[in-house]
């Protein structure tokens, strides 16, 4: 039986043990620096997978030596030169405290205050750590560290690749594997760490009635513009996958096959590009097809009435934001010219003279 994160539990156990690792000495009496390596990122870059996000990131882990990304170090025992250097040569803007950040740090940030290339340590290592460190480095033993956990890397991959149902996983796999991807274009791979998330995948704040009457808007034929101001990752996931059928079906791009816009639409604009289609940022001033409108967005009650039409009463100026349908989470009453729809709490305002 698989974990739900694509592992099986003995693999879950290899990911999440700690391996102990001693070099050089440090104070007085002469002790060994010790360190625990974990592997708990990689837990996590399988869940996301599991989820397809983050598809890019662990299909692009080639290497055994890729792995040490997701490796991370506790410094169990170590001396005040170690940690002087960690501060004074750490790669990333933190400064790193073994207090404040829970005694644990990035393998990659770990190596840094120790690494010189292969010649130099042999020939300048006057500083016995770093010439410790190395000479740890150079043995064996990350083969087995290193290899057994890229095997199961390895395994979760083809895992992936055998989700036949899930189609924007396949088309991001795709792009992969005709060097089309866009992250197939830059000079170097995103990989941890990641860019702190505006949402959380696994929660689905938009009522399931509501996302099937979004989700069936957008696959009709006249719905060519969306604008939402959700963060519900399953709602722009199931969005985005209708204007990829329909883009890559008509041969268009992604915009032109239906925009997609909104308030918070740039929550997810980067999975989005993975995935093969395109989310607009907020500040968009045309007229959609569907319109949902943001708590904070202005409603003109007076231009409303006034037009016999709620979609009106959605901008201070021209026609209104919305062209055939506009959805808003109270009711704004009844008009002349649209059908008034109540779904979970919310009111769609459909056009009169458009069906679907």
């Amino acid at each position: 039986m698989q974990h739900p994160a694509l592992l099986t539990l003995q693999e879950l156990e290899l990911f999440e043990r700690r391996e102990t690792l001693r070099y050089g000495s440090h104070g007085t009496p002469w002790r060994d620096h010790v360190i625990e390596v974990d592997w708990e990122p990689l837990v996590e870059l399988a869940a996301a997978a599991h989820r397809s996000d983050r598809i890019y990131e662990l299909m692009a882990l080639s290497r055994p030596g890729d792995l040490l990304r997701y490796a991370r170090v506790h410094l169990v025992d170590v001396g005040p030169r170690t940690l002087a250097a960690i501060q004074s040569r750490r790669r990333t803007r933190l400064k790193y405290d073994p207090v404040q950040n829970g005694d644990c740090m990035p393998f990659l940030d770990f190596e840094w205050s120790y690494w010189s290339s292969e010649d130099a340590w042999q020939h300048w290592g006057s500083d016995p750590d770093t010439h410790s460190w190395n000479a740890l480095r150079a043995k064996p033993l990350w083969r087995e560290l290193l290899g057994t956990r890229h095997r199961v890397v390895r395994l979760v991959q083809e895992r992936v690749r055998g989700r036949r149902d899930d189609f924007l996983l396949q088309h991001e796999l795709g792009l992969m594997d005709r060097g089309e991807h866009r992250r197939d274009f830059w000079s170097k791979r995103e990989q941890l760490p990641r860019r702190v998330r505006r949402a959380d995948p696994s929660q689905t704040p938009v009522p399931e009635g509501l996302q099937e009457v979004l989700c069936a808007l957008a696959r009709h034929p006249d719905i060519r513009s969306m604008s939402l101001p959700f963060t519900d990752w399953a709602l722009w996931r199931a969005l985005v996958e209708v204007q990829v059928r329909r883009s890559l079906s008509d041969g268009c791009s992604p915009n032109e096959a239906l925009h997609l816009g909104g308030a918070e639409a740039d929550a997810w604009a980067q999975e989005a590009a993975d995935w093969g289609g395109e989310i607009k940022g907020p500040h968009s001033p045309e007229m959609f097809d569907v319109f949902v409108l943001p708590p904070w967005h202005g409603w003109f009650r007076d231009r409303a009435v006034a037009a016999g039409s709620a979609r009106v009463g959605s901008y201070v100026a021209g026609p209104g934001k919305s062209k055939k349908v506009l959805i808003a989470h109270c009711d704004l009453g009844e008009f002349e010219t649209e059908d008034r729809i109540a779904c979970e709490g919310w009111f769609i305002y459909r056009a009169k003279d458009f069906r679907w």
